[in-house]
């Protein structure tokens, strides 16, 4: 198949890489967007987790 946004062939059928919205995209690809969403959203995701930590440090006392 070829990936929806660097156009390369890869081999879907054997797990390389995902469907999303019935379109395939390459793990290159899929790390690079993952990347670009934990920039964009790290200081958000840091907040989140540590409010879960403390949640949970609360919850076993």
């Amino acid at each position: 198949m070829r990936c929806i946004i660097c156009d390369m062939n890869f081999a879907f059928e054997k797990g390389k890489g995902i469907s999303f919205r019935n379109k395939p995209i390459c793990d290159e690809c899929l790390l690079n967007l993952t990347i670009v969403f934990l920039d964009k959203y790290k200081e958000g995701i840091k907040r989140y987790l540590k409010q879960e930590i403390k949640l949970e440090h609360y919850n076993n006392i």
